[in-house]
């Protein structure tokens, strides 16, 4: 690629605010928002262009849509936890939208979670029609559809797995919890690391409408990881109910991304 793509990060947090430091050494033109004004410091800090960005409770000549003026907008806001998350979600996705349009931005990477994927005791391909169990889950699976039905855009939808890294350990998790549920189901994770560098390859690529899961190649039991990553902490461990039984559990394939890709080299999850 021999001229960088302009990018646009909308929610700039735990795994924006990181992306948007690691295009910018890599020579990037960035602009990020948060919903704080004292974050917008810390953007500039970063060498990233800061916009202070509260959806959907503004009028869209009242934002400076400039902030879209790229050629790429990662879209990063997650679901809020309020009894209408699915209504009000659906509506900060179609205030986006309203800025878009009045924009010349063509692509986006939307940045959503395998939580769509229900638990069948089964693993999971991008291709299958969902059914998601969690309100969470729901919003953001009709978000996804929304986004790539917008003939004006391409989208590319990543669902990230468990996110893990960072001030993310997983041996904090559940060190010292008792008589667990699910202990022989398998873990889904992946760390912020491979998050972003996965980004950074579709950047590279051409954009057109797809959906891919992110997720590590490992999926140890749930007894066996959270047991071993409370010890690497030095932190007592928890334990799982005795029962063999696992009432639910679902396992994130990451093959459709490794593919187009080229073969991507995930973090072992015992990095963390």
């Amino acid at each position: 690629m021999n001229e960088k793509k302009r990018i646009s990060i909308l929610g700039c947090g735990w795994y924006g605010l990181p992306l948007g430091k690691k295009l910018i050494e890599l020579g990037y033109s960035v602009k990020g928002s948060t919903t704080d004004a004292n974050k917008l410091a810390v953007l500039t800090d970063c060498k990233i262009q800061p916009f202070l960005i509260r959806l959907p409770n503004e009028k869209v000549d009242s934002i400076d849509a400039t902030f879209f003026d790229s050629e790429v907008l990662i879209l990063n806001i997650p679901p809020e936890r309020r009894p209408d998350i699915v209504d009000y979600y659906f509506e900060q996705m179609r205030s986006v939208e309203a800025f878009i349009k009045i924009s010349n931005l063509k692509n986006i990477i939307f940045i959503s979670s395998t939580s769509v994927y229900p638990d069948r005791q089964s693993s999971t391909e991008e291709h299958l029609e969902v059914f998601p169990e969690k309100d969470s889950g729901k919003a953001l699976l009709k978000a996804e559809q929304y986004f790539l039905n917008q003939k004006q855009l391409k989208t590319i939808v990543l669902r990230f797995a468990g996110l893990i890294g960072a001030d993310r350990n997983p041996g904090r998790f559940l060190a010292e919890k008792r008589d667990l549920k699910d202990g022989n189901a398998p873990v889904n994770l992946v760390h912020l690391e491979d998050c972003i560098q996965i980004t950074i390859e579709f950047l590279k690529r051409k954009f057109e409408n797809s959906i891919f899961n992110v997720c590590c190649d490992e999926h140890p039991l749930r007894k066996d990881f959270y047991y071993q990553a409370a010890i690497q902490l030095g932190l007592t461990p928890p334990t799982f109910a005795s029962s063999d039984k696992t009432s639910a559990y679902k396992i994130i394939t990451n093959a459709k991304m490794k593919g187009y890709l080229g073969g991507y080299q995930f973090r072992p999850l015992s990095s963390v």
